[in-house]
């Protein structure tokens, strides 16, 4: 790109980077891209009239435009500008992706490291090929340390998002069952996401391991530099379970630290956290700050208890395994448990198979009530389970349902929207 020193020039003089051209601020660079709805090109002129200082921009007919770089593809340009901008950057990059855990994961690094260091990390779920680019260019001189979250559905996804964010520390939570309609199955999940050690490996970099993990020990070999964490003694943190109810407690350096995170399933995301914290010369009072400073919002395991039940809102998303590890931390709960599941989707020609297996599962362990919703869960065989063919079903069904003294899991794919049936069940909003 011929003119990324002067487009770069043009981003130090901005305050922000936005997509978005009605969220600009009275200093923005505003980035036009094509979307499957709309073309930012056709809102550039209204930007610069509403705040922002520059824009980039791909169409031709805008080179006369003052304060505008036109370029052949501006998602290219974006992602270029960020690589330029990581090139500047000196402080440490801690990047991780998984199946499942990536967000709370992030959170918790961010809520331990910034009880020390100026910290960033990735807003909401900016982790792809356009979220990472413009969480890099959100990094600025104040910050001391950056926890960049990186997600792929398909393979060759997080290697390119690495040569982006260059991360010095890699971290995977998990290999999981999710997108793999996109992976092509189970071992291209593994192989997807263990691009992040293949990266740490190419370029002599740092991977913080799960040595509880098999999977992890195996695909991380080879690795330079590796910081360990796990319940054995033959660890760099040594890190034990303490309590899973109502919400997980672990044990490390003599002192129980309490986390305001429900499912035995957490265990690994906080962890690492801790793990990293250590690693950065935390101090073990102000990582157990950190990890008690964070409760999870956004339908991510959150546990809401209300005069009348328990709610465990985890709506924001679903795959077979983070499915799976949900219905067996309500089984575990003492009381009448209810589990209200929708449709897990993007699992393309293993969609059948996976729904049947949630649904045995549910009539195996102790859960005394069970609902699905939505076409896939319609076509599984339950003896026990009652099957809602869609949402608006079970709207009208759940709008007299008795939630007393019920422990109640929500969990589907985003897509499924299962927080619609909150008002119905008497959970507040947020």
């Amino acid at each position: 790109m011929t003119r990324l020193p002067e487009l770069y020039h043009a981003y130090l003089q901005c305050s922000d980077v936005s997509i978005d051209s009605r969220k600009l601020s009275g200093n923005s660079l505003f980035i036009a891209l094509k979307g499957s709805q709309r073309d930012g090109n056709q809102y550039v002129k209204q930007a610069l009239q509403d705040g922002a200082r520059y824009a980039l921009a791909d169409d031709p007919a805008l080179s006369d435009c003052d304060r505008v770089f036109v370029v052949p593809d501006s998602l290219a340009a974006l992602q270029e500008l960020a690589r330029y901008h990581r090139r500047q950057l000196k402080l440490p990059v801690i990047g991780l992706t998984g199946s499942n855990g990536k967000t709370t994961s992030k959170e918790l690094f961010r809520s331990v490291l910034a009880t020390k260091y100026n910290t960033f990390a990735t807003p909401g779920n900016y982790n792809n090929h356009i979220g990472v680019p413009l969480s890099i260019l959100s990094i600025h001189p104040e910050h001391e340390m950056a926890v960049i979250e990186m997600g792929a559905n398909h393979q060759r996804e997080i290697e390119f998002l690495c040569t982006i964010s260059m991360p010095d520390y890699v971290y995977i939570t998990n290999y999981g069952l999710a997108h793999l309609e996109g992976f092509g199955g189970v071992e291209g999940i593994v192989k997807g996401k263990s691009e992040m050690y293949e990266y740490a490996r190419r370029y002599d970099k740092t991977a913080l391991v799960n040595a509880d993990d098999p999977k992890q020990v195996e695909n991380s070999a080879g690795i330079g530099k590796i910081i360990t964490f796990g319940t054995s003694d033959h660890v760099d943190f040594n890190i034990r379970l303490f309590l899973t109810k109502p919400y997980v407690a672990i044990a490390f350096s003599n002192q129980i630290i309490h986390s305001r995170l429900t499912g035995i399933y957490n265990f690994s995301n906080i962890a690492a956290a801790v793990a990293i914290g250590a690693h950065f010369g935390i101090d073990t009072e102000m990582i157990k700050q950190g990890i008690q400073a964070y409760t999870p919002e956004n339908n991510r395991s959150q546990l809401v208890e209300t005069e009348r039940a328990r709610f465990i809102c985890d709506a924001y998303n679903a795959n077979p395994s983070s499915m799976e590890g949900a219905v067996y931390n309500l089984a575990d709960f003492d009381g009448i448990r209810v589990a209200i599941l929708g449709d897990m989707h993007e699992l393309g020609d293993y969609t059948d198979e996976a729904h049947q297996y949630i649904a045995d599962l549910c009539e195996k362990v102790k859960i005394d009530e069970v609902y699905l919703i939505g076409e896939f869960f319609s076509r599984v065989k339950t003896k026990k389970c009652v099957k809602l063919k869609d949402i608006s079903t079970a709207i009208e069904f759940f709008k007299t349902y008795d939630t007393r003294n019920k422990n109640i899991l929500i969990k589907a794919s985003r897509s499924m929207a299962l927080e619609r049936l909150y008002p119905l069940l008497g959970i507040p909003s947020a």
